[in-house]
């Protein structure tokens, strides 16, 4: 971890807890790259207040600063948009006795002292099945339009408001490594208030149980950043007298997620200073592997595409899990199986072939025609090799693969 990922870190730790900054920065540092590195985690919002404060010889200069000022009072006005329109389509879904669980960033952020600097670029909600198409003309009745849907959820979009994903489950059919979200989680649910509206929110330990399988789907299609960590230290710490951790290590055990949310809350730890429950992590946990888990950490960016071989590399190594592949990160295999997926790994741009498999080598020329052009799987195929190695080692220890 070079001196700008911990000057970020560090800035990062005093934000979440609405601390001073506890830094004097002494070493010449290029401000501009610690704002590209906070801007690709999505927390740039969250450490403004603190970089203010850094005395006079330490803070970034004055373009750079009225930069990163516009940034965050553009994107707070934004935040506070989503929060009242997404309040409103709560309000309404309660009155219609849709029973709705709000998730992810709509709970995370009231952890955050100042929710609105943690950004949020959609809102996800839970409802029972059969409710799904109830809840879907609610929304188109506030603009939305049903968007991309998956096995478990349907986006709804709309011109000026975030997207609202509609989850009917939890699980990730494509994953078996995630548990089963089903009967219990509804039974384990809890009234809330929620942006000034009744709703209902996970147990505390459904809760984090669905953040720990959620940074895992993300690490293993494409990486998640430092924005989870923030979010796992801040609930942990939030309930960690209340949640049962004996049910919560059980249940990451039982699903090969141990190695993992082990992981996770040594990193939290060793970046936020966040305290481990009693009894949770093995003192024989490789720490080699939590240093590799924390570079990729690093270097994905909150969505894992921070660069364009990430994501070129994520592509390549998505089709290769979503066709079961165990083989290593070389040669002519992993090139065959991404420039020939099978129908069932092509995304919803080709829904076209996985309804008529004869259409198949249409949606492969499609696909070429697009990947051609994006320079980076011609000219960096070495450093995809590389970033591809190592994430297929990782993956494999966190046994993802």
């Amino acid at each position: 971890m070079n001196y700008h990922s911990q000057i970020l870190i560090t800035l990062l730790s005093n934000a979440i807890r609405g601390q001073e900054p506890s830094i004097e920065i002494n070493k010449t540092i290029d401000w501009y790259e610690v704002y590209e590195e906070a801007l690709a985690h999505q927390v740039h919002t969250l450490i403004y207040p603190c970089v203010t404060r850094l005395s006079p010889k330490s803070k970034p200069d004055p373009e750079l600063l009225s930069k990163w000022e516009k940034e965050t009072m553009r994107s707070v006005s934004e935040q506070l948009q989503h929060i009242d329109i997404i309040g409103h389509v709560l309000d309404t879904l309660y009155q219609e006795g849709i029973q709705v669980v709000a998730l992810k960033g709509l709970i995370l952020r009231e952890y955050y002292p100042e929710p609105e600097l943690r950004t949020m670029g959609d809102a996800d909600i839970l409802v029972h099945r059969e409710d799904t198409n109830k809840v879907g003309k609610i929304l188109n009745s506030f603009g939305y339009e049903e968007g991309i849907s998956s096995n478990k959820h349907i986006a709804y979009i709309h011109q000026y408001y975030p997207c609202i994903e509609v989850h009917w489950t939890l699980s990730n059919q494509e994953n078996n490594k995630s548990p089963v979200f089903t009967g219990p989680i509804w039974q384990n649910t809890k009234k809330s208030d929620l942006l000034g509206n009744t709703t209902y929110i996970l147990s505390d330990e459904d809760q984090l149980l669905h953040l720990i399988v959620h940074s895992l789907n993300h690490i293993y299609t494409s990486g998640f950043g430092l924005r989870q960590l923030c979010d796992i230290t801040l609930f942990i710490e939030a309930k960690i007298n209340t949640i049962n951790w004996r049910k919560v290590k059980a249940e990451v055990i039982l699903f090969s997620m141990y190695n993992f949310a082990s992981s996770i809350f040594i990193l939290c730890k060793r970046l936020f200073f966040m305290k481990i429950p009693n009894d949770f992590i093995d003192a024989t946990i490789n720490t080699s592997y939590i240093d590799m888990l924390l570079q990729d950490i690093i270097h994905s960016g909150v969505y894992g595409k921070r660069t364009p071989e990430r994501e070129a590399c994520s592509s390549i190594l998505r089709f290769l899990h979503t066709q079961g592949s165990t083989r290593p990160f070389t040669g002519f295999h992993y090139k065959l199986s991404f420039l020939f997926p099978s129908s069932k790994c092509l995304g919803p741009k080709y829904n076209y072939a996985k309804k008529n498999p004869l259409l198949l080598p249409i949606a492969w020329l499609h696909r070429g025609i697009k990947n051609i052009r994006r320079k980076e799987f011609i000219t960096q195929s070495s450093k995809i090799n590389a970033i591809g190695k190592e994430r297929a080692k990782l993956l494999h220890w966190l046994q993802l693969r």
